[in-house]
Formats: structure tokens, sequence, C-alpha cells
């Protein structure tokens, strides 16, 4: 049995994977469609942006983390890791939101901790729904039971994850 993804090999490790040809572009000239190059790939990685409220650890592990993304134009998979990881991230987030508001005691389980930012008024309902779904899927990836491939929802995933992290209210 072949396996859909790439298998990496010294030959082939620095080709595009395959699974790539399917992305586009919009030409903002002409409008026309072209494939998508790896410098497409990273232009539009890193337009993930974090505001200087957000915590320098909390960025750091959005970067760290971000970073594999480029690599994942020559390793289709990298991209469901990293997503899988940018939920971790969100929950680091949550936790540094409450050592940074200073409140005690510190609920260990996200879920709790999510449920006493709603509580507290830090979360209001649209905002807690929307941690309570990174929750789950976190939840879900941290404990799957098959092998899961995420593909173009990935990046989406990472944008809505950095975007719940920055949108946390922040001690300016």
């Amino acid at each position: 049995m072949t396996s859909k993804f790439k298998k990496v090999t010294a030959e082939n490790w620095l080709d595009p994977d395959p699974l790539y040809a399917h992305l586009v572009k919009r030409d903002k000239r002409d409008g026309a469609i072209y494939p998508m190059d790896g410098r497409d790939w990273i232009e539009l990685v890193n337009t993930i942006e974090f505001d200087e409220c957000v915590p320098e650890d909390v960025r750091e592990a959005f970067w760290f983390t971000l970073g594999a993304v480029g690599y994942s134009y020559f390793y289709w998979p990298l991209l469901t890791i990293v997503a899988q990881q940018s939920l971790r991230i969100a929950d680091f987030a949550v936790d540094k939101l409450f050592d940074a508001l200073a409140l005690r005691p510190k609920p260990r389980s996200f879920a709790e901790r999510l449920r006493r930012l709603h509580d507290l008024g830090y979360l209001d309902d649209a905002e807690y729904n929307r941690w309570e779904g990174l929750r789950i899927l976190r939840n879900h990836s941290t404990h799957p039971t098959f092998q899961e491939n995420w593909g173009p929802m990935s990046l989406e995933t990472v944008r809505i994850a950095a975007d719940a992290s920055a949108r946390l209210p922040w001690p300016t």
C-alpha cells in the first residue's frame, strides 16, 4: 500500500509537495488565476500579525510554530501539525492571560479557564463560543482516532487561533 502523502527522500525533499498543485492565486493586476508558488505561500502566511499588547512569549510561541508553515510547501502534512499546535498555543495564551490579569486561583483545565473568563465578563458570549470551538478542536486534535489531514483549512485554523489570542483582553 502506498501513502497518499509525499514520501520524503534525499532526492525530493526540496521539491514542492504535489498536493500544493491545486492551490492558486488571483493576480492583482489582471485578475487571472495562477498556480501558487512557495513565495506566494510565505506571503500568505506572513499576513498573520500580532499587536504589541499580546505578551511576547505568546507571540514567540505562534511565530515558532508558524515558521513551519512555509516548509509545508515541501511537505503538506506539516500544515495539519502546525494548525494543531496553534490550538495548543491558544490554550497557552489563555493561561498567560490569567497570569497577566493576576486571576487566582487559576483553573487547571482549558474549559474551566474559559468559563471563568466568561463568568468574570472578560469574554462575551460570542467570544466564549468561539473559544469553546477552539477548545473542542484542540481536544479532538490532541486525542485523534484516525490520521488527520486538515489540508487548506489548516491555515484558516491558525488564523482563527491567532486572532482569538490577539483579541483577548490583554492589559495595556
